[in-house]
C-alpha cells in the first residue's frame, strides 16, 4: 500500500463506454428474450420497457426519464460470467463457473 498502488488501481465501478454498453444490453436481452432471469420489480421492468434504440445505435431511457435499474441489471447479469463455485466430482473438486464452464 504505502502510496504504491497506481491510480488505476484505486478507482471503483464500471466504466460504461461505447463499446462496453452494446455488449452488456445486448447480453441482458438474450438473458430476457431466452427466460433466464426473473424482474424482480415493477420499477425495473417499466425502465426496460421505456429503455430504446436510437437511429444513431445509441441505447437509453427517453430524455427526462431514468435507466439506471436497466443498466444495474445488465452488469450483474454480464457478471455472472465471473462467478466461480467449486463442484465436487467424486473426491476431486474441481472449480466450475455458474455458467457451467470449469476454470
Amino acid at each position: 500500500v504505502n502510496g504504491r498502488i497506481s491510480t488505476r488501481a484505486r478507482e471503483v465501478g464500471w466504466l460504461t463506454t461505447s463499446k462496453s454498453k452494446p455488449v452488456l444490453i445486448d447480453d441482458l436481452e438474450v438473458g430476457i428474450r431466452n427466460r433466464h432471469l426473473r424482474i424482480g420489480t415493477r420499477a425495473t421492468l417499466e425502465e426496460l420497457r421505456m429503455y430504446h434504440v436510437y437511429d444513431n445505435g445509441d441505447t437509453g431511457a427517453p430524455s427526462g426519464k431514468h435507466d439506471d435499474r436497466v443498466m444495474a441489471l445488465a452488469m450483474a447479469w454480464h457478471m455472472r460470467k465471473w462467478i466461480v463455485i467449486q463442484v465436487r466430482r467424486g473426491q476431486q473438486y474441481q472449480s466450475v463457473n455458474i455458467t457451467g464452464t470449469a476454470s
